[in-house]
C-alpha cells in the first residue's frame, strides 16, 4: 500500500519536474541561438559597413525560426553610432526576444587612416 501511494505522489511530481527542466532546457538553447544570430549580424554590419536599419529571418536547423531586426542611432559622442540589433522568436507559445546593442565609431572624411573601414582598434 505503501508503494502504491508513492507512486501516486512521486510520479506526477516527477513527470513535471522533467517537463519544466525540458521547457527550460529548450528555451536557453533558443536563446543561446537568438544571440548567436544578433552577434554574427551585428558583427556583418560594422565589418561591411552596412549601418543602416535592416530586417531578416532565419530558420534554424531544427523546427525554430528568428526574426531580426536592427536600427541605428546617433550617439552622444561625435562620430558615433548606436547600433542595436534585437531577434524575436516563439517558444512554446509564447514570443521572447533578445537584443545586442554597440555604439561604433565612424570616422569622418578629415581624419588619415591608414587601414580603411569603420576605425575599429585605432585613435583617430
Amino acid at each position: 500500500m505503501t508503494a502504491t501511494v508513492v507512486m501516486v505522489i512521486v510520479l506526477p511530481v516527477l513527470a513535471t519536474a522533467f517537463n519544466l527542466a525540458g521547457n527550460i532546457a529548450g528555451l536557453t538553447r533558443q536563446k543561446g541561438e537568438a544571440i548567436a544570430l544578433a552577434d554574427s549580424t551585428l558583427d556583418k554590419m560594422i565589418a561591411e559597413n552596412n549601418l543602416v536599419q535592416q530586417h531578416g529571418e532565419m530558420t534554424s536547423t531544427g523546427a525554430y525560426s528568428y526574426e531580426w531586426d536592427s536600427s541605428v542611432e546617433t550617439w552622444d559622442e561625435p562620430n558615433t553610432q548606436l547600433v542595436t540589433v534585437k531577434v524575436k522568436f516563439i517558444h512554446r507559445g509564447t514570443e521572447h526576444e533578445v537584443a545586442l546593442t554597440t555604439v561604433v565609431f565612424i570616422p569622418d572624411s578629415t581624419m588619415q587612416s591608414t587601414t580603411g573601414g569603420l576605425g575599429i582598434g585605432r585613435l583617430p
